[in-house]
């Protein structure tokens, strides 16, 4: 989201992600939340430091939690 300018929208973005998936489930399936890629590559190759990652990752699985997703999906 940084590289668009979207970093400040992470939390609404998150929320509102969730609350379609809910409302598009209506009940009758569980909805998943997802760490994706950052678009970004981690030192040294790149410039994200992993701290930094993981406080990004951290946030957004709070925002995900307290939205309402019942589980978090994985993929290699």
């Amino acid at each position: 989201l940084e590289e668009y300018g979207l970093e400040d929208s992470l939390v609404q973005m998150n929320r509102e992600l969730v609350a379609l998936s809910k409302r598009a489930a209506g009940g009758r399936a569980y909805v998943a939340g997802d760490l994706t890629m950052t678009g970004r590559q981690l030192y040294p190759l790149g410039d994200l430091m992993f701290e930094d990652l993981v406080e990004v990752y951290k946030e957004q699985a709070k925002v995900i939690c307290e939205a309402g997703a019942d589980l978090f999906a994985w993929r290699p």
